[in-house]
């Protein structure tokens, strides 16, 4: 049996506890044993006795640990997983909650196995990324950036159809404060006194330039990802590459042409099972987009930009590792994307309220507080209610508490705010007797701007 390369003391103790990242780490059970010497050998195979040879001796079976190793390593414990919806939703409150800043949250599903940090170094050859200290899987927010980083060049060149809005065109103008004190404004320069440039993608992800060139940090910051894994467990993967003995050959000797009887020497290594779900989180410095490109900060546009970028990314780029064989592919998830849009909905009408004259806004706030009235589902016309109906009494209600939010509103406009009140009081009430009344001192009132009689 595989044992871990521990003390003997520690090996004897329980290490089923520890996290993946552990297992996978100082506690693999990768190093063989044998069991015939009842001691390490220190190899990756496992020696163990099997049934006699031609001749009647004993024969020794070497096995590979390194499927073992994996398997154990790919298992997450119940901890394991709590941890990471732990973690997952500490993410979420801490952006949620976030000052000086904007967040875009947008969840996804994997479509194909997820692998990352197979470069690292480790006794199978190949590596994979936990989340130091918490062991547990995550992709780097910093891939994440690179990932979209491209996406958005890919998008900007034209070569994908169409852009969604990206540019690759150095037109936005670098500034600095002429004091602290001082609002005002002075455009940077480089060394040879030009005005400086970049682009949008610049402004957004960042620029690094070459020796004196201009360095520049993006206004954008991107999260570490937390996969919450389906099946509650990692998957063991495996490659065979057949051409070993020409790709590992030395300058010493007689070299070999690649051929295909060469023995396929099999490599496993661990992934993310399709169907784990990813939520990526992209944070904007707004006070600082405002001062570089005012315009994307109208409507949340850098949030169209973004994820137009992840759509992208998603279906023809990939996060991870050996993207180039479909490996770290994604989708939307579907639900979220359409609550995503209609809380974007919800915001773009917020804010067109907010910049709507205080009269216009007056009907609009009327209007949304008369929208769940009854309609007809034939022609979608409202169904007008009568004078005893809740909906009337709140609408006065309404209207009687609000009349101060028009006081600075001229005497021009308050008269079309008192008529346009009419007409939509008119169209969703049957007003007729005491309500008639009522209603024509609520527009009184409209008009003088001061309270209505009880």
């Amino acid at each position: 049996m595989p044992i871990p390369a521990l003390p003997k003391y520690l090996r004897d103790s329980d290490i089923t506890t520890a996290s993946p990242g552990m297992r996978f780490g100082p506690y693999l059970n990768v190093w063989g044993y044998d069991n015939l010497t009842q001691e390490p050998n220190w190899t990756k195979k496992d020696r163990k006795k099997g049934g006699p040879n031609k001749r009647g001796e004993p024969k020794l079976d070497d096995i590979d640990t390194s499927i073992v190793a994996l398997s154990d390593a790919a298992r997450l414990s119940p901890a394991d997983k709590a941890l990471s919806a732990a973690l997952a939703t500490r993410q979420n409150e801490l952006l949620r909650n976030g000052k000086h800043a904007e967040s875009l949250r947008l969840k996804a599903q994997s479509t194909a196995p997820f692998t990352t940090g197979l470069g690292l170094e480790h006794p199978l050859e190949n590596g994979f990324a936990f989340l130091s200290p918490y062991g547990i899987p995550y992709l780097p927010g910093s891939s994440v950036k690179g990932v979209l980083r491209q996406a958005a060049l890919e998008l900007a060149s034209g070569e994908w159809g169409n852009a969604t809005g990206w540019s690759d065109e150095k037109n936005i103008p670098l500034t600095e404060k002429k004091k602290i004190d001082n609002p005002e404004r002075n455009p940077l320069t480089d060394k040879h006194h030009n005005p400086i440039f970049i682009s949008q993608i610049d402004l957004l992800f960042g620029l690094t330039g070459k020796n004196d060139d201009t360095h520049f940090q993006g206004i954008l910051s991107f999260h570490d990802v937390i996969p919450q894994i389906r099946e509650g467990k990692l998957q063991v993967d495996i490659m065979t590459p057949h051409q070993s003995h020409y790709y590992q050959q030395t300058n010493h000797g007689t070299p070999e042409s690649p051929h295909e009887s060469g023995q396929p020497i099999p490599i496993y290594f661990l992934t993310v099972p399709a169907g784990s779900n990813f939520t990526f989180h992209v944070q904007c410095d707004i006070d600082r987009l405002k001062i570089s490109s005012p315009q994307l900060v109208i409507s949340n546009q850098w949030e169209d930009l973004i994820t137009a970028a992840f759509t992208h990314a998603f279906q023809w780029i990939g996060f991870g590792a050996k993207t180039s064989l479909g490996y770290g592919s994604m989708q939307e998830d579907a639900k979220a994307g359409m609550e995503r849009e209609r809380i974007k909905e919800e915001k773009k009408m917020a804010d067109a309220f907010a910049n709507m004259p205080p009269h216009e806004r007056f009907i609009a706030e009327l209007k949304d507080k008369l929208s769940h009235i009854p309609r007809n589902p034939k022609d979608q016309t409202v169904v007008r209610q009568p004078v005893s109906s809740i909906h009337w009494k709140e609408a006065l209600d309404w209207l009687e508490s609000s009349i101060d939010k028009i006081s600075d509103a001229s005497p021009s406009q308050r008269e079309t705010t008192a008529s346009e009140v009419k007409r939509v009081m008119n169209i969703s009430f049957r007003v007729e007797g005491k309500a008639e009344k009522k209603l024509k001192e609520m527009l009184a009132a409209i008009r003088r701007i001061e309270s209505p009689k009880k």
